[in-house]
């Protein structure tokens, strides 16, 4: 699993190469930081990739011929969100699943992460809130 690891790094890293997260920093660094905070192999590819398909042109065929493992790619599915679903119904449709819950809960750590905003905005505190509320959720699945 850790050559799978390596390729899902290498994977991300090309996919968000040149892009920026909203403090101009590069997004590539938001999914490390995310992989960092979990704990499993299984964990580790899912959250280096949590945001590929949604925002890059990478799709989950992509990943499955690039030998991402079958149940990690359905996980990264759950992980997307898409426009047609509701942020709610996406957080609990997620919900169900053990792992996008550990990935979802490093993830939203992350982006409560106010210290890297260059400013704290209303946008900024309304999206906070919403992190927070969905956070306090899912965090209440895993007990």
């Amino acid at each position: 699993m850790e050559k799978i690891l390596e390729k899902a790094v290498q994977i991300a890293v090309n996919a968000h190469f040149g892009q920026k997260d909203k403090s101009g920093s590069p997004y590539i660094l938001h999914p490390l930081r995310v992989m960092h905070a979990v704990d499993t192999t299984d964990a580790k590819i899912t959250a280096i990739l949590h945001d590929v398909v949604e925002d890059t042109p990478v799709t989950f065929d992509d990943l499955i011929e690039a030998g991402i493992p079958k149940h990690l790619v359905i996980t990264l599915r759950l992980l997307t969100h898409t426009d047609n679903l509701s942020y709610e119904d996406y957080i609990m449709r997620l919900s169900e699943n053990p792992l996008a819950v550990k990935v979802k809960l490093a993830d939203l750590k992350d982006n409560m992460d106010l210290s890297r905003m260059k400013e704290v905005s209303e946008d900024n505190i309304e999206l906070f809130q919403k992190y927070v509320s969905s956070y306090r959720y899912l965090k209440e699945r895993l007990l």
